[in-house]
């Protein structure tokens, strides 16, 4: 008989495979010539699932928003968000441009992408290796989830009966 916390481990263990399948999959950029450009990116290696008393944590890195759902552009004003995203990003980086400080270099590194996607119509491209969703429900995110659920669903049912049998035997 499997434990509830050998099980949630196997879960977060599954997890991470299939978002690193999905990565395998769906990790193509059109721009960089066919290359696979998520397989072993930073996005890849910050994954992380680890099992908790009550569910899972999974972390990555703060872009894969927009990886996965990419980005279109009207021809209003561009969206807030992903341009706080390019700065912070350019800041993480360390990319300096000389003669300039940090901030300046990260401010000058978004509007060049946003120039790039604005003025020669080029958006971002998703690549949908994960299906976001505002709250952070897992089996939304990864619908390959639904049968290992069922499984560790019925483990853990069958762990508390096992344990309450052992309470009620004493």
């Amino acid at each position: 008989m499997i434990d509830a916390r050998t099980a949630l481990k196997g879960l977060a263990d599954e997890v991470k495979k299939i978002v690193n399948d999905r990565i395998h999959r769906y990790g193509v950029n059109p721009r960089a010539k066919g290359q696979n450009t998520l397989e072993g990116s930073e996005l890849q290696n910050s994954l992380e699932v680890e099992p908790t008393e009550d569910g899972l944590v999974l972390r990555i890195a703060d872009y894969w928003w927009y990886v996965a759902t990419g980005w279109k552009h009207t021809r209003k004003s561009p969206e807030r968000g992903l341009y706080h995203e390019l700065v912070l990003w350019a800041l993480r980086k360390h990319i300096v441009i000389p003669g300039m400080t940090a901030n300046e270099s990260a401010v000058r590194v978004a509007e060049a992408t946003w120039y790039h996607m604005i003025v020669h119509d080029r958006p971002i491209a998703p690549r949908p290796f994960m299906i976001p969703d505002p709250q952070g429900d897992l089996s939304k995110m990864i619908p390959e989830l639904d049968d290992y659920y069922d499984k560790w669903a019925d483990l853990l049912f069958n762990q508390i009966i096992e344990e309450l049998d052992k309470y009620f035997t004493k």
